[in-house]
């Protein structure tokens, strides 16, 4: 039950007319007319609950505004405050509430001010970590078979165009596309991967919630892996997580470009230093021997076209559109895996 009066809420309302037409600005009023914060917000909550109030644009260096609803205006001039209804103060459901103007700020701000407890890439740190501990232990059982490593990397899923269709003597291994993302050559390798999702993956799922960050992280695997098939040379041997985090960073990009403007900007500034010398390093690092480029690259593309499709499901205010993008996830990775089809005559 809220404690503020009535009394109190009625000299809010009449706050936000004397402002109109520009909002009110909960931080500076409380600061202008020495009121304690916390009460201020349980009344403007109020307001908003009974749908007097609306929340309007946030602006750099003010915060959230509040601005007067045609029932707050009425309420105004009849001195009679309605009760408080579920409906008056809350979008219909979650899709309109981040559809709106409003709930796509807050959405952009929270993931960046209030991030959730990063569970997929938790997970996805140790699907690997455990993978590559399988692996290990798999090679020393083989001790007695030349180059056990190399055994143990082609047995568990490495990836390569001979090792998915073979010679037609075994069906073909599709799986790999799959598995060879949790598979990692040597310590370093692994090292070098878990410590980009370890030092990223908690903040690129915040920005798109776990289950949109989980289907930009597949995507980008599969895609990769049917883009080395696609490329890379007859018998190279692939494996690594890489594609996966390229397509991950670069779904960063694209939530970063496309919601910046909801962001202060002194942190826009710093994101995008940051964002900018990571892209080099990251574009430097397939000029290096042994670096599978073309995974790279497939992960790169796979993100992009996945983390546009996941804005548009997301933001779009239109219901059909946002349909509409959530049904074309799927033929990312089908697309590419039919060219991959089509190129071994399999098609």
């Amino acid at each position: 039950m809220p404690t503020v009066t009535e009394e109190f809420l009625l000299q809010l309302l009449r706050a936000c007319a004397d402002c109109a037409p520009a909002p009110l600005y909960p931080a500076r009023f409380a600061r202008e007319n020495n009121l304690d914060r916390n009460r201020l917000d349980e009344g403007l909550d109020e307001l908003r609950r009974r749908g007097l109030v609306k929340l309007t644009d946030w602006v750099k260096d003010l915060g959230q505004g509040r601005a007067l609803t045609d029932a707050g205006e009425q309420a105004l001039k009849t001195r009679r405050l309605a009760p408080a209804r579920a409906s008056a103060a809350a979008p219909a459901n979650a899709a309109e509430e981040e559809t709106g103007t409003y709930g796509r700020g807050e959405t952009v701000r929270r993931a960046v001010f209030n991030p959730h407890t990063a569970w997929v890439t938790r997970g996805l740190l140790t699907a690997c970590i455990v993978y590559f501990i399988v692996g290990e232990l798999y090679a020393w059982s083989l001790q007695d078979v030349p180059r056990p490593a190399d055994k143990a990397l082609v047995d568990l899923g490495a990836l390569s165009l001979d090792l998915v269709f073979g010679n037609g003597a075994h069906r073909p291994q599709y799986e790999r596309i799959v598995l060879f993302c949790f598979l990692h050559i040597g310590l370093l390798h692994l090292f070098m991967n878990m410590y980009f999702l370890g030092t990223l993956g908690g903040q690129i799922e915040a920005m798109w919630g776990s289950i949109r960050f989980l289907i930009i992280y597949g995507i980008a695997g599969i895609v990769s892996g049917c883009m080395v098939l696609l490329l890379a040379p007859s018998g190279v041997v692939t494996a690594g997580a890489s594609g996966c985090l390229y397509g991950s960073f670069v779904s960063m990009i694209v939530w970063f470009a496309l919601n910046h403007q909801h962001l202060p900007q002194n942190l826009i500034q710093a994101w995008s230093r940051n964002l900018g010398l990571n892209v080099i390093l990251l574009v430097g690092i397939n000029f290096l021997d042994g670096i599978s480029w073309q995974g790279h690259l497939g992960g790169a593309v796979g993100g992009l076209l996945a983390a546009l499709l996941l804005h548009v499901q997301r933001f779009h205010p239109v219901r059909a559109v946002r349909i509409l993008a959530l049904l074309g996830l799927p033929l990312i990775p089908l697309g590419f895996f039919v060219a991959v089809l089509w190129q071994a005559h399999r098609l």
